[in-house]
Parts: structure tokens; sequence; C-alpha cells
């Protein structure tokens, strides 16, 4: 039996597990705002045309205190992804492992519009688009005024703009009527139709939100969700095919057959109003369906996604009740869960979220990770929808509260802040697991790392310029604010403060400086808005860490071990935490409160010693065994190593290290882990290795066994330390050397070598397995290959020298390039004095292409032309210092066939898809088969030695490709297969296995 030693937590609400046992508060009714506009669409739905026409009426009131001169619509669908920002919308897509060319429309402007009228009168109405030539009546445009909060406008077709035949005065309502035709995509997204589902989200003119300062502009953002509109009354008159099935917003209040196979669908807000209106249709849709209390739950899939809809139904029947009682009432008496193809994980839309395709098609073992997302994606109908934010300039007041609020119940249902996200099947527990708190931390203390910040959480979109930062910012680094406030209130005070905000703002929008006003009455004494300026506008730190712990035997033998131990505070904000120590099964906890000064606590005293350090003295059963402050991790700590007094370490042995062990996903955040076992590689090796990892700070690993495709024994090291001191920079060591090869193979036995590397990052990688794809390397290299993958140098030749190497591969996706283009330049210089076997100096380039034939040409469009020159020259003419052949170079001839001192390679490849798009699931969604495709290609090249050229050598192959995912969307690859036969050396075929493309 453990015996806690227990310490009062007493003292200003500090605790080292949350409790979520307070009582809820009254289910009252919640205080619908007066004069919230009225929306009311009649519209029919052509999922075949891929057409809906529409006629929507909305009447406005003008709430402020000041006279507007013009009505301004959001009309999201008019977005065009402009030319400089294509590669930020594929990198996106890349990213969330969606191919681009059904992740996004690249067309855009779908939505055409017949009519607009104020109160029955045709008006005039613009765009702010003015460099792009509109399809509407030139007559009836006009530009708008730049964004109040933005330096210059953002011009992206998206803000409609209506001149109003005489201003509209406080208090006075209107009435505009729109007329339009949305033309629906064929890809994914937020409207569009993909394997029989439409998906209609942000999918109509929406009212932008009018201020005391003017109507709000912000832009439209394709990479998140830039939502700023206030709830509003709906009622939709949808016209569609009889045999689909809707998932929506509002409830189907009445529903009428009509002719030719066509159904009239009423759908209305009724209970409340709501932030938006969102729906899905599919014929192929099967409703699961359940009840919590009150409120009727449904969930929308697709045939052989029942398994994932069952656990997503689950998971809603928990939290809807749960959150009833943090929050208060969850405003309709239905809650729908709809099967969608979005590309991103989970969409919150009012009273209808959507999940991925992908995510429904997820392995069972990742069924944590589904409740998490239903989790997360359900308590938006709270905060977001009831509650509104502004979505494009203050992300963190949805985001980082969900974010925290999931975190929350997921520890107590799961008893505690790290489970795991995946739940391995029996035989195969082994294998390493994503922890739920290293999940939520790991990519911002990895921006941290990489030299991101300081940034301040609150800023907008535009500013924060991707997905990465945005997440880093408002998700995990507000997540984590929120935590530290509910750390320093206590549970009670602080769900009595989220109900209280809750009923003031229900159907209201909550700014960020309505928040700290809130806060800072609800408990003036705690110095909050201090507090949020400090962790969400200045980028403050907290930086606890053990100095020392020293313990000896108490004074009166028989009553235990005094234990001292002295931490100090490294940051600008001394956060109150805990700090516990671990005597066998004993623990005791006592809390750090910085602005009491010295105090004592039953068992323990706290003494200031200056203005960053404390020394706690406790009474212990005996020495200890461990002490840590903030063991929960409630703490956004710079450096959480030094929390611990002695080391936290992983070790795993295993039957097999993949190469998720040494992905920053799959490591703990915040301390050191060892692995050790067999391995099989993407570079064809298989054997034994041991792995040390800390995440984004330092690798090391060894490794001993085969390489099948070189007919080679090899051991080496790798090993990577990011310097933090500058960020972006890494040390990099690698070494590879070939064992017993003359002896057990018809192989050399020199084929080895290494480098020592530091590396500039210019692009991150956004593949768990593949290269960062921009580089630049300064290193000290020798023997055959300096790096991993390194391909072009001679087999029989030991070469050593100082070089340098850049490298930027802007071919998207990695996993199987449709376009974009690769650029590799070398050069080096070689000396005996540097180990080599000759003095010498090299340069070398390498140059790639894709490119995909015009859509006019049909379905020849889908194939890809790569082309591919590379070369290099060393001197002096009698050194070999470079090699022609291999799987990833001239594919016709083996390594050590062509060799010296020059050499020249160009490549033809036809990349064309074979068969359909498989999208076809093998072990419970393990692994999927995308699709297939063939290769044809034509390689030739030449070397040169001693100052002349060797015959020109050509080669012809064809080759299959295998696209394919991991884990639904965890990691995607190709895998290869190339034969290759030579022409004219009368030698028979090539053959060669691969991961990823050649080139």
């Amino acid at each position: 039996m453990v015996v806690v030693w227990a310490l009062t937590l007493a003292l200003a609400g500090i605790q080292t597990a949350h409790a979520t046992t307070f009582q809820p508060s009254s289910n009252l009714p919640l205080e619908i705002p007066d004069r919230l506009p009225v929306y009311h669409l009649k519209a029919r739905l052509d999922p075949v045309a891929g057409r809906l026409d529409a006629v929507q009426k909305v009447r406005f009131v003008n709430r402020t205190s000041r006279a507007t001169r013009e009505l301004v619509f959001h009309v999201y669908p008019r977005y065009i992804p402009p030319n400089r920002g294509t590669g930020l919308l594929v990198k996106t897509f890349e990213f969330l492992r969606v191919d681009p060319d059904i992740g996004f429309d690249r067309r855009g402007d779908r939505i055409t519009f017949q009519r607009v009228a104020v109160n029955g009168q045709p008006v005039p109405f613009g765009f702010n688009d003015d460099a792009r030539q509109e399809p509407d009546d030139p007559a009836h445009r006009h530009k708008l005024h730049p964004p109040h909060h933005a330096a210059e406008p953002i011009n992206d077709g998206t803000l409609m703009s209506i001149a109003l035949p005489e201003p509209l005065e406080p208090h006075a309502a209107v009435v505009v009527e729109l007329a339009w035709t949305l033309d629906l995509p064929n890809t994914w997204g937020r409207w569009g139709r993909w394997e029989g589902v439409t998906t209609l989200a942000n999918w109509y003119p929406v009212l932008a939100v009018l201020e005391e300062s003017g109507w709000d502009r912000s832009p439209f953002v394709p990479w998140h969700q830039p939502w700023y509109q206030e709830a509003a009354w709906y009622e939709v008159e949808l016209t569609l095919p009889s045999d689909h099935v809707v998932a929506s917003t509002g409830t189907i209040v009445e529903r009428c057959d009509e002719a030719d196979g066509w159904q009239t669908l009423t759908l209305r807000t009724t209970r409340n109003p709501a932030r938006d209106f969102a729906l899905t249709a599919s014929a192929r849709y099967i409703t699961l369906e359940g009840q919590a209390g009150r409120i009727a739950v449904k969930v929308h899939v697709l045939p052989g996604r029942e398994a994932n809809g069952q656990r997503a139904l689950q998971s809603a029947l928990e939290v809807l009740p749960l959150y009833e009682q943090w929050f208060g009432p969850y405003f309709d008496d239905e809650f729908e869960i709809a099967n969608a193809f979005f590309g991103w994980n989970g969409n919150e839309c009012a009273g209808l979220v959507l999940l991925d395709d992908r995510v429904f098609r997820m392995p069972g073992m990742l069924a944590p990770y589904l409740d998490h997302l239903v989790t997360h994606e359900t308590c938006h109908q709270w905060w977001w929808n009831v509650v509104g934010t502004h979505g494009y300039a203050e992300t963190f007041m949805d985001e980082g509260f969900v974010n925290a609020l999931t975190q929350i119940r997921l520890t107590a249902k799961n008893g505690g802040s790290n489970s795991s996200l995946i739940e391995w099947p029996a035989g195969f527990k082994w294998l390493p697991v994503v922890g739920r708190r290293d999940y939520r931390l790991s990519g911002h203390y990895g921006w941290r790392a990489r030299g991101g910040g300081p940034a301040p959480v609150i800023q907008n979109m535009t500013e924060m310029g991707n997905l990465e930062t945005l997440f880093t910012l408002a998700y995990d680094r507000g997540g984590m604010v929120v935590d530290q406030i509910r750390n320093r209130m206590g549970d009670d005070a602080f769900f009595e403060l989220l109900r209280r905000i809750y009923r003031r703002y229900a159907f209201r929008i909550l700014r960020y400086d309505d928040f700290k006003r809130e806060l800072d009455a609800f408990d003036p004494l705690g110095d909050w808005p201090t507090f949020l300026e400090a962790w969400l506008r200045y980028d403050a730190q907290t930086d606890w860490g053990i100095d020392e712990v020293t313990h000896r035997s108490a004074e009166v033998p028989g009553t235990g071990t005094v234990v001292e131990v002295v931490i100090h505070q490294h940051g600008s904000i001394a956060e109150p935490t805990v700090v516990t120590t671990w005597v066998g099964p004993h623990t005791l906890t006592v809390p750090i409160l910085p602005e009491r000064g010295d105090y004592a606590v039953p068992g323990a005293e706290v003494r200031r010693l200056d203005g960053q350090r404390w020394r706690i003295s406790l009474t212990a059963p005996g020495p200890p065994d461990q002490v840590e402050i903030d063991p929960d991790r409630v703490l956004l700590d710079a450096n959480p190593d030094n929390n611990a007094w002695k080391t936290l370490w992983v070790v795993r042995l295993t039957p097999a290290v993949t190469p998720l062990e040494g992905s920053n996903l799959f490591l703990p955040y915040d301390r050191p882990a060892l692995v050790a076992g067999p391995f099989v590689d993407q570079y064809g090796r298989l054997g034994i290795k041991a792995e040390l990892h800390r995440a984004h700070r330092y690798s090391l690993g060894g490794f001993t066994g085969l390489q099948p495709i070189q007919s080679r024994f090899v051991s080496g090291a790798v090993g990577e330390l990011n310097l933090p001191f500058a960020p972006g920079w890494a040390l990099r060591g690698f070494y590879e050397q070939g064992l017993f090869n003359g002896f057990w193979f018809n192989g050399d036995d020199i084929h080895d070598g290494g480098a020592v590397t530091l590396r500039r990052t210019l692009l991150e990688k956004s593949s768990l397995l593949q290269d960062d794809v921009g580089i630049l390397d300064f290193y000290y290299g020798f023997g055959n290959e300096f790096w991993l993958g390194d391909s072009s140098r001679p087999i029989r030749s030991r070469l050593a020298a100082l070089g340098a190497r850049l490298r930027f591969d802007l071919r998207f996706p990695y996993w199987d390039p449709e376009s974009g283009d690769l650029i590799e330049v070398s050069g080096e210089w070689g000396d005996r004095a540097l180990g080599s076997n000759r003095d010498y100096r090299r340069v070398a380039g390498e140059w790639a292409t894709i490119h995909r034939p015009p859509e006019s040409w049909g379905s020849w469009h889908r194939t890809r032309l790569a082309l591919r020159l590379a070369g290099g020259y060393a001197w002096p003419e009698d050194v070999f210092a470079f090699r022609l052949g291999g799987g990833d170079r001239h594919r016709a001839l083996n390594l050590d066939q062509a060799e010296g001192n020059a050499f020249w390679l160009g490549t033809v490849e036809w990349r064309l898809p074979i068969g359909p798009d498989w999208d076809a699931d093998a072990f419970d969604g393990v692994a999927t088969l995308q699709r297939t495709s063939a290769v044809v290609f034509y390689d030739v090249g030449g070397v040169a030695f001693g100052g002349g050229w060797s015959r020109t050598l050509h080669g012809v192959g064809a080759g299959l490709r295998a696209d394919v995912r991991l884990m639904s969307f965890l990691e995607r690859g190709v895998l290869r297969l190339d034969l290759a036969q030579p022409i004219g050396i009368g030698q028979g075929p090539v053959l060669w296995l691969g991961f990823s493309q050649a080139f």
C-alpha cells in the first residue's frame, strides 16, 4: 500500500492533481442578445452537376451608435490562391499529407452573383480586389476601404461591399437580397464534393462584424479558420436528391418530397441562434444515434467506417453532459458529427463537427486520438459557437481555451496528462507511442529551439504567417497559459469564472480585452492583467530549476531524514508551482508561492534566499530517491530538463528499432530517450542499433548490420547536436565502415566514410523520414560517402576534404512530387593533410524538375515528366572523384562500373498512374495503398579520367511505384522497384529497390 505524506496544498489553490468533481451551475436558458442578424436561404443543390443555386435574404440591424453607408459580407468561395501563395498552400497540404491536386481548389472564384438588392431595390456592390477582372457588372462595383486593423489592404477578393441607398442609422434595420450560384469543385475542402459527399462550410455570403470603428475587414486565410462573425438566426430551405442524408446546423423541421426524386428540407435554428450554418449531404451516409440527456447525437459515416463512428459517438456522449456541467447548457437539442473530406482532421461548425475521412479510417489503435479529436472539436460548441471570438486576430481566445480544456477532460479520464494517443494491439506493445502531453508541447519546444520567438500570442494570422507558428502560439503556448490560470486559481474558481463568462457572452463575441477585464473583476487581487500581458503579448518565460538537494538524518533518531532542496527561478516570471520528493512509495509535495516570502506548511518550511532562489526544508521517512519541480508539467517551463534532481530517462529495449524512434513526434519533449534493438531503415540496412535522443536538442546512434542491396556488412554511427546559441544551426556527425566484405562478399572492403558537418536548416521537412528540404552544410568528410545517401562518390578511392553544400528541394508533395525543382551545388578542397589519398578540388551540381501536362490534355494531365541534369569536375585529372552508377543515379550501371574525375548525367523519366486510385486499407488502416504508377526512363551519362571522356553510356528502364500512407495520415512514402538495361555494353539488366523516387 502506498503511503502519502500529505502536505497541505490549500494555499492559493496550487494543486498537484486537478480534480473536476465540483458541482455544476444551474442549466438556465442562455440570454440571447436583441436584434441579431437573420438569414433565410432558399437553395437547390445538384451534387452530380456540382451546382448550388441560392436566393439569400439577410435582415441586419445596426447595433452601433454610428450610421453606416454600406454592408460588408465575407464571400469566401470567391477566394483565388495567388501565385505567390500557392507554395505556402501546397506545403500546408503536404504537412497534412494530402495530395495538392485534390486538397484545394486551385482555380477558386466559385461564386457568381446574379442580383443584389436592398429593401427590394438593386444596389451597387464591389469586392476588395481591384487588381482582378470581375465577372459581375462593372457598373455595380466600387472599391472598399482598407481593413482598419491592418497597415495595408489585403486584396483577396473575398470582401463584398454593398452600397446602401441611404445611411443606416443606429437601431435601424435593412433587408438585403442576394441571388447567386455556387460552382462546387470536385475537391476536398470547405465547399466541394468528393466520393459522393458534398460539403458546405463557410459557403454563403456572411456579414462581417460592424464595430463602433467601422466594419471589420479581416481577410480569408485558407490554412486555418479566420472567422469573425455574429451569431444569427437561420432558416434554410434546401432542395436536393431525395436519397441524400443531411447533417447540418439547426434542426430539420420539415421534409417535402418533390417530383423526379428530389426533396425539400426546411432547416432552422429553433432553440438558439448559431455562429454559422454548415451542412454535408450524401446518399452514402450511415447514421449512428445516441442520446446525451436532452441532446440527440448523430454520427454520419460512410460504409466501412462504422467502428470509428461508434467510437466518435461514444466520445460525444461522454463530453456533452460534462461540458454542460463545466460551462452551462449546450445551445441546441441536437449535435451531429459528419464524415467529410477536409484535409485537416477536424473542423467545428455550429451544432456540427466535420471529421476528415482519414480520421474515420484510422486503425483502431488510434482510438485515443479519435477521443482527443472529438473532445476538442465538441468543446468549440461552447468556446467559438456560443461564445464567439475573433478567429483571425485572436485565435487564442478559442483555440487556447479548448486546447487546455481538452487536456483537463482527458487527464481526468485517463489518469494522467501523458497518456498515449496510440493503443498498440497485443504483441506490438513494444512500438513507440505518442504521449498526449508530448504531442501537445513538442511542437512548441521545437519551434523555440529552431529560433521561433519571441512572439506574442495575440497577433493576427497574417503576422503569424503559417500553420506551425499558429499552432505553437495560439494552441500550445495559449493552452498552457490557460493551464497556469487554472493552477493559480484552483478548479472551483477557474470553472466558476468560465461559467460566468459563458453566461455573459453567450451569442456575443469575447475579445482578449474583455477576457482580461472579466478575469480582473472576478479576482481583483490576482493582478491578472499583468499576468496575461506578460504571457500573451510579451513572451515572458518561467524557468524553475533545482540547484541542490542535500539530506541528513534528523537530530532525533528514528524520526526520519531532513531533506533540503534549493530551487532557482531563471526566467522572468516566478510562477507558483510545487516541489515533490519521492522516498520509496512515499511522496511529499510542497507548494511554492513566490509572493509569500518565507512561510511554513505542515512538515515543511520554505525560505526565500534571494530574489531568485528558495530553500525547502522538509522531514522525510528516508533519503530521497528523486526531487522534481512541477512533476505534472502544469507550467510552460522554458527548460524542463532542470526540473528534476536526477535526470529523467525513457529506456526501451525493442524487437525492432523503427525510423519513428528518432521522430520528435514519438519522443518525450522533456527528457532523453534511449532505445536499442534490431532495425531496418529506409536506406536498406538491417541489423542492431542503439539510439539516444533528446527531442529538438540532440541525437546519437550506433548500428551494425547488413546492407543487402550493396552486398555489404556495415557498422557506423550518426549524431546531431542543435546549437542552443545559434538556432537553426546544428553540428552533425556520420560514420559508416564496411566490415569483412572482401571475405564474406565479392564487394569492396574500403567502401566507408563519414563527415562532421555544421548545418544551417533553411527549409524544414514535414516528413518523419526524409531530410530537410533546404540546407546549407559546411563539412569535413572522409572516405567514400560523406553523408547518408551520398550517391556520387567513387567506390575505390578514399577522399578527405573540407567542403560546402547548398540544397533546395522545392518539389511537392515530398512523397511523389507533381511539380517543383531541386537544386544542389557543392564544392570541396581535398588534401593529404586531411587524410585524403590525393590532393584534389571538386565541384558538383544537380538540377531536377517535375512538370505535369496542362488540364487540356485530359487524363494525361495526371502523368508527370521528370527531368534531371547532374555533373561534376575534379582536378587534377587523374583522381577518382565521382561514380556514375547506382540506384539513384545511372540505373543501368552498377556502383563501381564507371568512375572518374568528371561526370555528367541526364535522365528523362515519365511517371504515369496505372489503375485507379486504389485507396485500399490493409491491417485495419495501418497501411493504405493510395495509388500505383509506372515509370519509363532513359538514363544517359559519361565519365572522364586522365583528360579523356569515356563513351556515352545509355540505359533504358521501367519501374513500379506504390504510394503508401501509414497510419492513415501519419506519413506517406513511395516504394520503388526499377529494372534498367544498359545499351551497347553486353551486360544484363540491373535491379534496384528503394524508398522514394530516384530523384
